[in-house]
């Protein structure tokens, strides 16, 4: 059966497998030495179009707020914590093939809440952290054969948690994801599914006003691939351009991406970041584009008495 495909809607088509579109890639538990407390607002609007031959659908929709908060204890001391998306199971498929229709429908996927404590000196930093993993899904299977038609639906509710560490020493750094776990929920039938084990490896030398930084990951399945990744990040003074080459854990599945970023100070207020993301995800003749404009405000000391 040759299935024409179209994707109609919000998510990864390569979400449709596993349990979704992996967000946690190249994220690293490291705050760097802090003076003041922050608060971060992230919004990050998507535009994606999918290509299979000469068959192009768009669409665009907007990723839920994000938020951060980091709290300098003194003496080198931080704590951090945040939410943030883990897996994205959201997507709008419609198939047909002669007499056979089938729409199916996905939204939802894990979020998790994380909590981290640092220790920075002058040449070193330490992380240790975890987060809380909850969420939920539901997808909806809709055939039509003919003059005939049913639907199915499934929902799935999921609760877990992962830990972290890491070690920074001047210019090189590694950090550890694992000891995590997800339970899924479904049809009142828990079953446990693995989070990867993550080694992420890192080096960031500088030149003068130019500054690099190289990080290697590798995840560790058990049931899926066990992908090597890295991303490349150049920056020199307010403005940086990263390259990332992101193997999936599902079969064939690979992505290729650049990152703009420029950091623009808010006087008396804080900063805000300009990102612009790009990727291609491809498997085989199947191609996604995926442009993310995302905006990040960071507030410094706003509970602080104002110098006048």
């Amino acid at each position: 059966m040759n299935l024409f495909l179209f994707i109609i809607i919000n998510g990864s088509i390569f979400s449709i497998d596993g349990i979704g579109e992996d967000l946690s890639a190249f994220k690293t538990p490291f705050l760097g030495e802090l003076n003041k407390a922050q608060i971060e607002f992230t919004i990050s609007p998507e535009f994606d179009i999918l290509n299979q031959g000469w068959d192009l659908r768009s669409i665009f929709w907007t990723n839920p707020f994000s938020f951060a908060t980091k709290i300098p204890l003194g003496k080198g001391y931080t704590v951090a914590l945040g939410n943030s998306e883990r897996f994205n199971q959201a997507f709008d498929l419609y198939l047909e093939d002669e007499l056979l229709d089938i729409h199916l429908v996905s939204k939802g996927g894990v979020e998790e809440l994380h909590f981290q404590f640092n220790k920075t000196s002058r040449l070193t930093e330490i992380a240790f952290g975890g987060s809380y993993l909850f969420g939920g899904a539901q997808e909806i299977w809709d055939y039509h054969i003919g003059d005939y038609f049913t639907v199915d639906t499934f929902l799935y509710k999921y609760r877990g948690q992962v830990f972290y560490s890491g070690l920074k020493i001047s210019l090189f750094s590694i950090s550890y994801e694992g000891f995590g776990n997800l339970t899924m929920t479904k049809k009142r039938t828990d079953i446990t599914l693995d989070i990867p084990e993550r080694l992420s490896i890192g080096i960031a030398p500088e030149f003068k006003a130019n500054k690099f930084n190289i990080l290697f990951e590798h995840s560790f399945w058990t049931n899926y691939n066990s992908p090597y990744r890295f991303i490349i990040n150049f920056s020199r003074r307010n403005i940086a351009l990263s390259y990332l080459f992101n193997p999936w854990y599902l079969d064939g599945v690979q992505e290729h991406g650049l990152i703009s970023s420029c950091v623009i100070p808010i006087k008396k207020i804080g900063f805000c970041i300009l990102n612009l993301r790009s990727c291609m995800k491809t498997k085989d003749s199947l191609r996604e584009f995926r442009i993310i404009p995302e905006f990040r405000l960071t507030l410094e000391e706003i509970f602080a008495r104002r110098r006048k």
